[in-house]
């Protein structure tokens, strides 16, 4: 990633949820273990039923989250700038749940599973603030679909 992408990153800092809690210079020894990647529209990022192997942090664009069961496609939900994915399976350490593509041109910051894994080792502090806002990103989504299911189941 080059010095001008990681500034505006790191502009933006406050609008990404994943790294709520950490300062710039913590941000940045992330983003220097990081990928930074461009993906066209209508392309997957990510397969259901594979194994997870990054999180990734939506930095401009959009993307949509969306099941495949008995050879239907079924949309769960659109993610935009600031929110992260493959967190959940990383975490639980199961395949990813869902497929997630493209709705336009869509930038990201890749954080591979191994670098995650890293900072256990490198800074337990960065790590632990990392992992607790995945799990809040989680538990966000989670009762996001509990109200999501209350209100189908009462209708």
């Amino acid at each position: 990633m080059n010095e001008d992408k990681k500034l505006e990153i790191l502009q933006m800092i406050d609008k990404i949820s994943i790294f709520g809690g950490l300062s710039n210079e913590q941000a940045e020894k992330i983003l220097d273990q990081s990928n930074y990647l461009v993906v066209s529209s209508n392309e997957n990022v990510m397969l259901q039923g594979m194994s997870p192997k990054s999180i990734y942090v939506i930095i401009k664009g959009k993307v949509e989250v969306y099941e495949e069961s008995n050879n239907k496609i079924y949309p769960m939900m659109y993610m935009g700038v600031g929110e992260c994915f493959g967190e959940v399976e990383i975490l639980g350490i199961f395949p990813n749940m869902a497929s997630v593509k493209t709705v336009e041109e869509t930038e990201f910051i890749e954080i591979p599973k191994n670098q995650l894994h890293k900072f256990c080792h490198k800074d337990m502090r960065i790590f632990n603030i990392l992992i607790l806002n995945m799990a809040r990103e989680a538990c966000r989504r989670l009762a996001k679909s509990d109200r999501a299911l209350m209100e189908y189941m009462g209708k």
